[in-house]
């Protein structure tokens, strides 16, 4: 703990002796006000964060971190769009040209679509991605951004067990070749964030023409039935030229878990 924290801590000993300290909320306080700093580095990060509902401070950090690596891209195509968060923070932080955003919940689109009226450069797709066009359905999470076309693994549940499949909604599926340009605007960040979807996206896109960048989230064991792991994206993705260039950003199971998910960049040599 840092002298700041520390002297807090004892003001709190010495001025409410008959009260118990909860050092959880010491704890809490401390994380939120390093939280606030972080959005206050950001460029108008805290305009931002009280205005834009999509705002989200991991994704604003890993576009900070994409651009500070030399990522520039002309298009950015957001797989597993949810409400727009990745969307808006690749609009503010890595400035393409154009973001194609594919989201098939319903609800998450309705957001995102009004995200996209403030920024125009934001093009909704109301699709999911996979290796051939079809309807299908899609098993719709309590939190949005966990729903899959696959079922649960045991795995998530273990993990997040707040969090489970309560309904079903029929989406349409397409495919990376059917909805690119790649002749118009190169070269191309794909983020695939797709809930154990990434394999088939992957599919549908042949050898990935114009796609100089992935971002993509891996995990080192399967949280939805039958989701690719890690070294099944590699095996995937190595004969068409990409090799993994560093983690981007990492996710812990609980407060204290292992991290067996994390958001990696490839790159095409």
């Amino acid at each position: 703990m840092n002298s700041w924290a520390e002297a807090k801590t004892d003001r709190c000993l010495r001025f409410a002796p008959h009260k118990p300290i909860s050092f959880f909320v010491i704890h809490r306080t401390l994380a939120r006000i390093e939280r606030l700093l972080r959005i206050c580095r950001l460029p108008s990060g805290p305009a931002l964060k009280w205005s834009e509902p999509a705002f989200s401070l991991m994704e604003f950090e890993t576009c900070q971190a994409l651009a500070a690596g030399g990522i520039h891209p002309k298009l950015v195509i957001d797989a597993g769009a949810n409400i727009g968060q990745f969307a808006l923070a690749a609009t503010c932080m890595l400035q393409p040209e154009k973001v194609i955003s594919f989201e098939p919940v319903s609800s998450a689109y309705t957001e995102l679509l009004a995200l996209s009226k403030r920024y125009p450069c934001i093009e909704p797709r109301h699709l999911a991605l996979g290796s051939k066009r079809e309807k299908t359905v899609i098993r719709v999470a309590t939190q949005t951004r966990s729903s899959s076309i696959l079922p649960l693994h045991e795995n998530h549940r273990t993990a997040y067990p707040l969090i489970h499949q309560h309904r079903e909604e029929e989406i349409i599926v397409t495919t990376l070749l059917d909805e690119i340009p790649a002749d118009k605007y190169t070269p191309i960040l794909l983020k695939l964030d797709v809930q154990g979807f990434e394999l088939e996206v992957l599919k549908g896109g042949g050898d990935l023409p114009g796609i100089q960048w992935m971002l993509v989230e891996c995990s080192s064991i399967p949280y939805y039935e039958g989701a690719p792991v890690l070294r099944d994206l590699q095996a995937h993705l190595e004969p068409l030229g990409f090799s993994i260039q560093y983690p981007v950003a990492s996710h812990r199971t609980g407060t204290d878990g292992p991290v067996q998910q994390f958001d990696l960049l490839f790159a095409r040599a």
